[in-house]
């Protein structure tokens, strides 16, 4: 992530808070207060050192989850785009970063990753964005209790880091996304054989999740979906654009080098310290290795 992204991660993260268990149910995610004004915000600082900064870069097709449990360690689930393809990464910390006052640098972190199926990972990321974007204030009991709380993320170019926050129990669509990143979570550490049924699971959350946002979809959202789609996409062509244009220059380069390589074996007749002079007595530098850029 660049240094602006990591900020805004690191502010957005500061508002991930427990909420009472009695207050009233949320049909939307909620708002994730500022670390300017969060009674602790070098936990969260430390989240980011720890996990987040772990997760890999910002781009299209990113998104993530962050969990953080009462008593157990944090858990970011980081679904980052990859080729052509998406991959997740799960992140647990050996001790919960929550009252650790030891050196950062030493906490161990196990990190699993998996590749995840095309149509999964960006229905997927469709449904994480249909859900930040209605992202909202709302009344809520203020007095805090002890609960795990789920954090949300997506990063779009031209609109930034959208975040949004819940407790699973309490919410009836945020809690379909909570399960839905639990499953993404559970796939990872999946044995082959467990993939399908874990797959079918999370189409069943995304089916019900889908349903419930399209139900009451105002013209403004669809509107606002729709620009946010396309910007997603339009972002991910030109990246995929630019993938292509480099494998070809590394192709044209490898092809050069190796065109290189042959002269230099079969005409050269003189060498000196950084070049060899060939049967036409021109002089060529040596060539650089395969893995050099040009």
């Amino acid at each position: 992530m660049n240094r602006l992204v990591l900020i805004s991660v690191s502010i957005l993260l500061a508002g991930c808070t427990h909420v009472d268990r009695n207050a009233p149910q949320s049909r939307e995610l909620e708002p994730i207060e500022s670390g300017y004004t969060y009674h602790s915000p070098e936990y969260h600082s430390n989240v980011r050192i720890v996990l987040f900064d772990k997760a890999g870069s910002v781009g299209p097709g990113v998104f993530e989850l962050l969990i953080t449990p009462a008593f157990t360690p944090e858990v970011l689930l980081a679904v980052v785009k990859e080729g052509r393809g998406y991959k997740a990464i799960v992140l647990r910390p050996e001790r919960q970063i929550w009252g650790y006052s030891g050196d950062l640098s030493k906490l161990s972190v196990s990190r699993s990753e998996k590749a995840l199926p095309n149509k999964l990972a960006e229905r997927a990321s469709r449904l994480w964005t249909r859900m930040l974007l209605r992202t909202k204030y709302q009344e809520r009991d203020l007095r805090f209790t002890d609960m795990t709380s789920y954090c949300f993320f997506t990063w779009i170019r031209g609109w930034g880091t959208l975040g949004g926050g819940t407790v699973r129990y309490n919410s009836p669509r945020p809690s379909l996304l909570a399960a839905l990143g639990e499953s993404l979570i559970a796939f990872v550490g999946a044995t082959a054989k467990d993939e399908d049924q874990i797959t079918a699971e999370a189409q069943v959350w995304m089916d019900q999740l889908e349903s419930a946002l399209n139900k009451d979809r105002s013209p403004s959202q669809r509107s606002e979906e729709t620009a946010a789609e396309g910007a997603v996409r339009k972002y991910s062509e030109e990246v995929e654009q630019e993938r292509l244009l480099e494998e070809q220059r590394w192709s044209e380069h490898s092809q050069g080098h190796d065109d290189h390589v042959k002269d230099m074996r079969e005409n050269a007749v003189r060498f000196g310290p950084s070049g060899y002079w060939n049967a036409q007595g021109e002089y060529r530098p040596y060539p650089l290795p395969p893995g050099v850029p040009p």
